[in-house]
């Protein structure tokens, strides 16, 4: 019997956000040379059945439900060949990504666990035709971190396997947190079906206290780029008023699902919105910055005293006072004392006694010590 026309439209619906008409031609070609469709490819992908296209060797297995975890879960087939490697013993050795089914788009999300097959910089993630990365450090505070990549190429750019920009969960995600990621899918796939001609960049007020001001600038979504064997195309490139290029990029994951997003590090971070800001939000924005550089200023002023400890120096002594000291004197010496150590350097430095001091340096030294002797005195 075949499939609903359903089905494979709702498959299809993917390739129409993330690939361009040419992809999706190249992948419908692949496709029949397998001798299946693109929607088998998606669902054997997605682990939701056992499709045609098998020999991409990925297929789901239900699990007994657990009191962990009582959603709808199945296992990733572990791919021939491949054996984990691990530097850290507390690594994590599985996650899991979430879903839509197919034909049950508005249903709970399906949890699929994965093999972590190294911890090696980054978390890396089994996938049907490789693997994806994740942030170690985001997976281990957050619990959640996002695995990016797109449509998975050989070297000469033909499709080797379909790969979405997937949260990866550290545990098995609860009814709440697959809620949460349908909220969060619908909104990244309406902002990339139709990406923002026009965003707005905040910066300070022209006084303290005043209200944030924000700045109208152009955007448009960057051309996909490689990082490792995927192709990221998530970026928006955003061209300021005056500027001949677009000179920075913000994610728009993040602007879709937050509204704004911050870009740029350290001080010089900036917020990006997707919508003009009312003046309460450039308010709030303000009254933060303000509280965080009070924040920052009474610590430099607890910890300035220790700070300082170890970089304060010593000031330069006088110019006088320093040749008393060249000289082997100290400041309560006079006039004969200087005259005094003058030749007993002289009958040991001068050139005519074998020596290889330098005399003109000598002299000046006597004559200073002596100036600032004499002014003291005085």
């Amino acid at each position: 019997m075949a499939r609903p026309p359903r089905s494979h439209s709702a498959s299809l619906a993917w390739f129409k956000v993330r690939v361009t008409e040419e992809e999706k031609m190249r992948i419908s070609a692949l496709a029949q040379k397998k001798g299946a469709t693109a929607s088998d490819l998606f669902r054997a992908w997605l682990a939701a059945e056992d499709a045609a296209s098998a020999a991409a060797g990925f297929v789901a297995t239900k699990r007994t439900p657990s009191s962990v975890a009582t959603e709808p879960t199945a296992t990733a087939r572990e791919r021939p060949g491949v054996e984990p490697k691990f530097r850290s013993r507390w690594s994590p050795r599985h996650v899991w990504t979430l879903h839509r089914v197919p034909g049950r788009l508005d249903d709970v999300p399906l949890a699929v666990e994965r093999r972590v097959l190294s911890d090696d910089e980054g978390i890396e993630v089994e996938t049907p035709a490789g693997s994806m990365r994740v942030s170690t450090k985001e997976l281990a505070e957050e619990g959640v971190s996002r695995g990016l990549g797109a449509l998975r190429t050989d070297d000469q750019y033909n499709p080797m396997s379909l790969e979405q920009a997937v949260l990866v969960y550290d545990h098995p995600p609860t009814r709440e947190e697959r809620a949460e990621w349908l909220r969060r899918r619908h909104l990244e796939q309406a902002l990339l079906k139709s990406p923002p001609k026009h965003i707005w960049i905040s910066r300070p007020g022209v006084r303290p206290g005043a209200p944030d001001q924000v700045t109208r600038c152009s955007a448009r979504r960057a051309i996909g780029h490689v990082i490792g064997d995927c192709v990221y195309r998530y970026d928006l490139e955003v061209r300021r008023p005056g500027e001949d290029w677009a000179s920075e990029t913000i994610d728009m994951m993040a602007l879709a699902v937050e509204g704004k997003a911050r870009f740029g590090r350290g001080d010089n971070a900036e917020t990006a919105y997707l919508k003009k800001p009312s003046l309460d939000d450039l308010r709030a924005a303000s009254a933060e910055r303000a509280r965080k550089a009070a924040e920052e200023a009474r610590f430099k002023e607890r910890m300035g005293d220790f700070f300082n400890g170890f970089s304060r120096t010593e000031a330069a002594p006088a110019p006088g006072l320093a040749a008393l000291r060249e000289l082997g004197l100290d400041g309560s010496a006079n006039v004969e004392d200087v005259r005094r150590a003058y030749r007993t350097r002289v009958k040991s430095q001068h050139p005519d006694k074998g020596g290889t001091g330098d005399m003109g340096r000598l002299v000046e030294l006597r004559d200073r010590a002596c100036a600032y002797v004499q002014a003291r005195v005085t």
